[in-house]
């Protein structure tokens, strides 16, 4: 199983909160909402937002990592956690919702699966809007099978967690059981600082090639992680040796910019949201 780090993962928080501040803002359900769903709840990093908007729901946070749900249990001690991958929590647990937020965790599954697995969330809730990244053609993801290549590494079985179709395969599977879709892509530019000398990004070894560049940094705990695991971890000799040449062609592709206050990098980052209204000819179970 994969293994989550919540102190790394959270250390970019300002820039993985701004898409899910945007796809909560565009969520019209504001009163009668007392129960939320967070799908994929990590480290509950979203509990703060969801509770701003909707200060007396019940929070369900559902999550497949031990480790991040223990962070949240102890952030977040009012939020219920849950350990389940999703499609078995939606086989188990059919209550209703009236909202499920889903920020940054669906693509860590194949849109075959998400193809079955929408309509059964659809089923059960009032709203469903969830957000992915969209890294397709992005330079920080497509220079880790470079690297591996480089190196003759073989990555050809792991899979880039990503969302893998455009917007209209998604609206072929959730506009024949929604009131409305709302579908759209953003591509944020992220201002990231560089820190020489900051916290290691592989928790571990000390690995000084990619300690201080901020691109590596944020996709160790993300995306970098499944080429990572299949070289055996961050701290075998494969692993040491592919994130040192990720991090030269990442330093060659996401140079700092020099200022007064100290270098900064501009990172470009795509991600598609979706906020579906399900369609209900009887009204939802009783709770």
């Amino acid at each position: 199983m994969r293994q989550w780090d919540p102190s790394l993962y959270l250390k970019f928080g300002a820039a993985r909160r701004r898409p899910l501040e945007d796809l909560v803002s565009r969520i019209g359900a504001q009163q009668g909402v007392s129960r939320i769903l967070d799908l994929g709840c990590g480290a509950g990093s979203a509990v703060p937002v969801l509770r701003a908007k909707w200060p007396e729901a019940t929070i369900v946070g559902v999550d497949s990592s031990r480790a991040m749900l223990d962070r949240a249990r102890r952030d977040h001690p009012d939020v219920l956690v849950v350990e389940s991958d999703f499609a078995s929590y939606f086989d188990d647990r059919p209550s209703f919702f009236d909202v499920v937020v889903s920020n940054a965790a669906l693509h860590w599954i194949p849109f075959e699966e998400q193809r079955r697995l929408l309509p059964k969330i659809l089923g059960a809730c009032g709203v469903l809007a969830f957000q992915m990244p969209d890294t397709r053609s992005q330079p920080s993801h497509d220079l880790m099978r470079i690297a591996a290549a480089n190196l003759g590494l073989d990555v050809s079985a792991v899979r880039s967690p990503t969302t893998e179709r455009d917007p209209r395969d998604y609206y072929d599977i959730l506009a024949p059981l929604s009131q409305t879709v709302d579908l759209w892509t953003t591509r944020y530019s992220h201002v990231l600082t560089t820190t020489a000398g900051g916290t290691d990004h592989t928790g571990g070894k000390d690995h000084p090639g990619g300690k201080d560049h901020p691109v590596v940094q944020f996709t160790s705990s993300t995306g970098l992680r499944p080429f990572v695991d299949a070289l055996g971890g961050f701290d075998s000799d494969d692993g040491v040796a592919f994130v040192d040449e990720y991090t030269r062609l990442i330093r060659e592709a996401y140079p700092p910019l020099e200022l007064d206050d100290g270098p900064e990098i501009i990172f470009p980052f795509k991600r598609f949201f979706a906020v579906a209204t399900a369609r209900r000819s009887s009204p939802p179970p009783a709770l």
